[in-house]
């Protein structure tokens, strides 16, 4: 997921001459975009460059979910430093947190990655805390005992989530995302979260 600062120059759509003046085809292309499904539509004729669906959460993001409420309704685009974003609707999202080590695969050989997530869970099983194992395996640069705090989907993937959901709660398993080299080992601290989520379309 994305996170974004909203400054004074962000303004609601209000006049279609001043919008069309920001950029022709973009707003034309958001202008026929008024659903997820449509968005969706859009990236898989385009490319997955062409645009992106996004979640500012009341939870994690309330900064700008306060910031949209009080200045913008569904179907409004509004101007961002780095993109153009058009609101689509209001939901409840999912979010989640958990635990977790993560290897990379482009740094260490995985038959390494291998042997040590099975040295992690055995030490895990004979009572060693992940805080701990965390802090001592995983190869990211502040890895805070493995805690993901609140997260979007968008951030972790579709499959991490669908995986975790169907977890029960201290489960520990493995995840490979091999798409980007990353090997996980993960620990379900807490359940789903639900919270209100203003969706939206950037391009």
């Amino acid at each position: 997921m994305i996170y974004l600062r909203f400054y004074v120059m962000f303004f609601a759509l209000t006049n279609f001459s001043i919008v069309f003046g920001q950029g022709g085809k973009k707003m034309e292309a958001l202008k026929k975009i008024n659903s997820v499904s449509q968005a969706e539509l859009y990236i898989q004729h385009h490319g997955p460059t062409s645009a992106r669906i996004g979640n500012f959460s009341r939870l994690i993001d309330s900064i700008e979910y306060k910031e949209i409420e009080a200045n913008y309704k569904v179907g409004d685009v509004f101007f961002g430093k780095k993109a153009t974003y058009k609101i689509l609707g209001n939901q409840a999202e999912p979010l989640f947190r958990c635990q977790y080590i993560v290897f990379d695969g482009t740094k260490m050989d995985k038959s390494k990655i291998d042997s040590l997530r099975s040295e992690i869970i055995a030490k895990f099983n004979a009572g060693m805390p992940f805080n701990n194992l965390a802090n001592q395996f995983s190869m990211e640069v502040k890895p805070n005992g493995g805690d993901s705090g609140w997260f979007h989907k968008s951030r972790m993937g579709e499959a991490f989530c669908k995986d975790l959901t169907y977890k029960k709660m201290g489960d520990i398993f493995l995840f490979d995302n091999v798409a980007k080299n990353k090997y996980y080992v993960v620990l379900k601290t807490h359940a789903e979260l639900y919270a209100d989520s203003w969706v939206y379309v950037a391009m």
